[in-house]
């Protein structure tokens, strides 16, 4: 498996076999150590880079199943009409939704419990400081969301995904703390204007078995190209609730 440990130890290894050739020049040491920063940080803004830790991003099956999964941070007018759309179909979907969105929006996290779907913590501000918050902040982070979502929705199982998909150390203790399982994605989706006809088409032919699709919540969200989406995906695959799955 790789993790960090690992690539730490190849990284002594690589000096300590490049020191056995003293004639080499010293740009080979400096490319290793670059490598050596290089990929922790690509590591960590891949959601499913799985280096630091465990990120549901897939899985294996041989049925024509996939996951729905949204992120709301902005456009609660337009979550209200999604979750709309997702009842139109009869299927659930996981909601990842900021503390801020939702504290301004009761009336949203009301109507999210009754719909019957997953929400999931998405932290409390969704801050671009977010890959440099300390364990401890994070922590505060979740807290201040699941006070929230579970005042609101009675789920035993608590969903997190990191905002801009980055993953850290810190991530890995708060989580790991507040038990949480993280939930990335491999497929994401953009439906916006353009997101019609042949283009839905496209979008679906690139989704596997076995998906977990991403899709974001904001004022640029095209319903009707989310319900022609969702009507075109169900030809091809079953939508599943998370909680159905043994993760």
């Amino acid at each position: 498996m790789i993790n960090i440990k690992n690539i730490t130890f190849a990284y002594f290894v690589a000096l300590r076999m490049l020191f056995n050739f003293s004639s080499l020049h010293y740009s080979f040491y400096i490319v290793a150590t670059v490598l050596y920063f290089i990929i922790p940080i690509a590591a960590s803004l891949s959601i499913c880079s799985n280096l630091y830790l465990k990120v549901l991003c897939k899985w294996k099956t041989e049925d024509e199943i996939v996951i729905l999964s949204f992120n709301l941070v902005s456009g609660n007018k337009k979550a209200s009409k999604v979750i709309d759309v997702l009842k139109k179909h009869n299927i659930k979907a996981i909601i990842f939704c900021s503390g801020q969105m939702l504290e301004s929006c009761p009336e949203l996290a009301d109507k999210l419990k009754k719909s019957g779907n997953t929400i999931g913590n998405f932290s409390f501000s969704v801050s671009k400081k977010f890959g440099f918050l300390s364990p401890k902040k994070l922590i505060n982070e979740l807290v201040k969301t699941e006070d929230i979502i579970y005042s609101s929705n009675d789920e035993d199982q608590k969903y997190f995904r990191p905002p801009f998909g980055i993953t850290n150390p810190s991530v890995k203790k708060a989580t790991e703390i507040m038990n949480y399982k993280v939930v990335g994605w491999n497929r994401r989706v953009r439906l916006d204007n353009s997101a019609s006809g042949q283009n839905t088409e496209k979008i679906i032919s690139g989704i596997k078995r076995g998906s977990i699709i991403r899709i974001d919540v904001s004022e640029v969200l095209n319903l009707i190209a989310l319900d022609e989406f969702i009507s075109k995906l169900l030809k091809n695959f079953s939508v599943i609730d998370i909680n159905e799955m043994n993760i």
